[in-house]
C-alpha cells in the first residue's frame, strides 16, 4: 500500500501542477495538493485523517456542484464529448471533467486513510510488543 500511496501522491502533485491554465486553479491546486500531501504523509506512516477527510468533503462539494453539468453532458445529442475543447457553448464539458477530477481526489483521499495500525486505533501495547 505504501508504494501505491507514493505513486498516487506523485500523480496528485502532477495534477496540481497542471492546473495553472484552469479557469479556477486555486480550487484544483488546493484539492490535488491536499490529496498529494495526505497520501505522502500516509505513505510515511504519519497519516493525517483530518486532512484526508477535508479532501473528501471538498471533493463531495465539487461533485455536487458539477452534477448538473454531468446531466447536461449525458443528455446531449450534439455529439460533443469530454475530450472536445472547452467552449462557452458547451459548459458541461468542463463540469463533467471537474466531476471526474473531484471523484478521483476523493478516491485518493480515501486511500490515504486506508488501513491503520492497531495502536493508532487506541489499542494498548502488550508486553510482547514492548
Amino acid at each position: 500500500m505504501t508504494i501505491l500511496r507514493w505513486i498516487l501522491a506523485l500523480i496528485a502533485a502532477l495534477f496540481a501542477g497542471l492546473q495553472y491554465n484552469d479557469p479556477d486553479p486555486l480550487v484544483w491546486v488546493g484539492l490535488y495538493g491536499a490529496a498529494a500531501l495526505a497520501l505522502a504523509l500516509a505513505a510515511l506512516g504519519r497519516p493525517v485523517p483530518a486532512l484526508a477527510w477535508c479532501v473528501v468533503g471538498a471533493g463531495l462539494v465539487l461533485v455536487a456542484i458539477s452534477l448538473p453539468g454531468l446531466r447536461q453532458y449525458l443528455a446531449n445529442t450534439d455529439g460533443v464529448t469530454v475530450s472536445d475543447a472547452m467552449s462557452n457553448r458547451y459548459p458541461y464539458i468542463e463540469a463533467t471533467r471537474e466531476l471526474g477530477g473531484a471523484a478521483l481526489a476523493i478516491v485518493m483521499a480515501l486511500l490515504a486513510l486506508g488501513e491503520r495500525h492497531p495502536r493508532e486505533m487506541g489499542r494498548q501495547k502488550t508486553a510482547a510488543e514492548s
